[in-house]
């Protein structure tokens, strides 16, 4: 990631490194398990985050998810892989996140002030792509036909009247 307090930059550089992953990473797990056998993957690996997608389109009128809590998702006793583990999840227009760690390695107080440092964070970039001042993010990415630089896209658009010169949407 480059060294930066921009979160547009920031935004930007994601977008064009997931979107260079071949196949959207798909096969990447088997191939990082052809390559490292059986051994243990949480040195690798300290988190995992899943993204399960909204499950509101799942359910109509016939179907609406429990109110009450399920329970634990795996037992006690099963080694996990990773040593921190986030399960997200979009419900009834929530953002939803589980985090589950191993006590015997981290402090609760530990895994509470990483998921407040983690709210806050979101909360900024949530702030930041509703902020009226924000561009719309355009990268090269965007635009997987043409062969352009970030800054050749921005003078581009701004070409266009999209944008001014620094990337800001008119």
């Amino acid at each position: 990631m480059p060294e930066t307090d921009n979160l547009g930059t920031t935004i930007k550089a994601v977008k064009e490194t997931l979107r260079a992953v071949p196949d959207q990473g798909l096969g990447y797990g088997i191939l990082r398990y052809l390559q490292n056998g059986d051994q243990n993957l949480a040195t690798e690996t300290p988190i995992r985050f899943n993204y399960l997608g909204q499950t509101d389109q799942l359910f109509n009128g016939l179907l609406a998810p429990a109110s009450e809590s399920t329970g634990m998702s795996r037992s006690p006793h099963d080694n996990r892989d990773v040593l921190i583990e986030i399960n997200a999840v979009v419900s009834r227009g929530q953002l939803n996140l589980h985090w589950t760690y191993g006590q015997e390695i981290h402090r609760q107080e530990t895994i509470q002030s990483l998921a407040n440092s983690y709210l806050n964070q979101l909360k900024k970039l949530i702030d930041y792509c509703l902020s009226s001042e924000t561009d719309q993010g355009y990268s090269p990415a965007d635009f997987p036909q043409m062969d352009l630089a970030q800054g050749e896209l921005n003078d581009l658009l701004s070409s266009l009247d999209l944008v001014d010169a620094g990337g800001e949407m008119s």
